[in-house]
């Protein structure tokens, strides 16, 4: 807030809506990147889940060039999208998102994928596996 650097070891930020949809957050080099795990805005905003018939099953903005999260580049940077998933997966399978000793969370079955189309198997996480 005094407008000095920050200094810390996390690669990215975990948000958790309302609904429970989860989203990550990462800058880098590449630019400022969201991915929200929900076709539908994830919170109590439209549009909900489902709302939108055909929609990629999750999101992925480029924030320093679509702040307003207005194109969905999901289907077109799926290896950025693979990217974060993959950062989120581990931020939440070693219980912290700063380096250090792995910590608990506070329930050992975390859903990532909160709501998934018909017919697919719920993605979570598992400490114990």
């Amino acid at each position: 807030f005094q407008g000095k650097e920050v200094s810390t070891t996390r690669k990215g930020i975990i948000h958790h809506s309302i609904t429970g949809h989860f989203s990550y957050r990462l800058n880098d080099n590449d630019g400022q990147w969201k991915l929200l795990l929900a076709d539908g805005s994830g919170g109590w905003s439209a549009p909900k889940e489902g709302d939108i018939k055909d929609a990629p099953k999750a999101q992925l903005y480029n924030l320093a060039k679509d702040p307003s999260e207005q194109n969905n580049l999901y289907e077109t940077h799926p290896e950025k999208a693979s990217e974060l998933l993959a950062l989120l997966e581990a931020d939440i399978k070693n219980g912290r998102s700063t380096t250090g000793p792995e910590s608990k969370n506070d329930t050992d079955n975390i859903i990532l994928w909160k709501s998934q189309k018909k017919g697919s198997k719920k993605r979570s996480i598992d400490k114990n596996r």
